[in-house]
């Protein structure tokens, strides 16, 4: 993963780590075995504030040091949100001179076409109707002025409202914050980090709060990008056994691209045919080793 350029919170985090470990009166390497680590390096890194330490490893710091306020975690959600403020201030910064384009990745490989056909022709076949989107198949779900408005579920005005990483959590961190909102003071803000493949992709997605969702009804969303990603997202739903279905409208290889405008785009996708609707979540898909920011707002159906 690559190095991101120190910042306050992730030095004070840092800081706290080494405060606390020296504390008890333990070296790098016994903290190393007390974490399950296979060597102490990487503990260099987080304690002089270099990189952002993952969620796990700050929770093994807080067990081992027997922090009950969770003081590190808290720091660590103030490192990230920090750090993608940095990001987002450095997208957004004017560039001095254009640089020359990069060959464009194919979004899909031949492996994905054929997959994606295959799984539209048994959609197709077993009835279930596929979405109309924008931009010949790649771009955002075409908005409705006639369609209702719906309740928002989850505006995150109060926090993350038990969002999480439902894999690639390594990869993946997910915060609340106030730097946009589409409705309200706050958003889900997201910041994915590595290239996928089938062992690196990353989903996004609440387990709680379900209960009036049901399969076949239409979930809608906002996502927004601080400016053009590499990066596309997918839809699904798990079933009471966490098998994970997705939406009609992105079936396997069917990513549905990101806004490239730098405004708030309407997603919406169908519940797909589960038993009990256990999750709803968003998988990313990029294509870059930088790291890709997203936030989710007015979750919806």
């Amino acid at each position: 993963m690559p190095r991101h350029a120190e910042t306050e919170f992730a030095r004070r985090l840092g800081a706290e780590i080494r405060s606390r470990r020296l504390a008890r009166g333990m070296s790098l390497r016994a903290l190393a075995k007390q974490l399950h680590l296979s060597g102490h390096g990487s503990l260099v890194d987080y304690e002089l504030g270099r990189r952002i330490p993952p969620e796990n490893l700050v929770e093994g710091c807080e067990r081992v040091f027997e922090i009950t306020d969770g003081a590190l975690r808290n720091l660590r959600e103030k490192a990230l949100a920090e750090r993608a403020n940095v990001e987002v201030e450095r997208l957004l910064r004017p560039q001095e001179a254009a640089p020359e384009p990069e060959p464009v990745a194919p979004r899909w490989t031949t492996r994905r076409r054929v997959v994606a056909a295959g799984a539209v022709a048994a959609l197709v076949a077993a009835g279930v109707g596929i979405g109309v989107w924008q931009g010949g198949g790649h771009g955002a779900p075409a908005e409705s002025s006639t369609t209702p408005p719906r309740p928002v579920q989850f505006g995150f005005e109060d926090g993350t409202q038990r969002w999480s990483p439902l894999w690639g959590g390594k990869l993946l961190d997910a915060v609340a914050t106030q730097v946009v909102a589409y409705e309200g003071k706050r958003s889900l803000q997201l910041v994915s980090t590595g290239l996928s493949n089938e062992n690196k992709d990353k989903a996004i997605g609440v387990t709680h709060g379900l209960e009036t969702l049901k399969p076949g009804m239409r979930v809608s969303l906002r996502l927004r990008v601080p400016a053009p990603q590499k990066a596309s997202v997918r839809f699904f739903a798990y079933d009471s056994r966490s098998q994970v279905h997705w939406a009609p409208e992105t079936p396997i290889g069917g990513e549905a691209a990101l806004p490239e405008d730098g405004g708030w785009q309407r997603y919406d996708w169908t519940v797909p045919g589960v038993d009990v609707v256990h999750a709803i979540g968003v998988e990313i898909y990029q294509w870059t080793e930088e790291p890709v920011i997203i936030y989710v707002d007015a979750v919806s159906w």
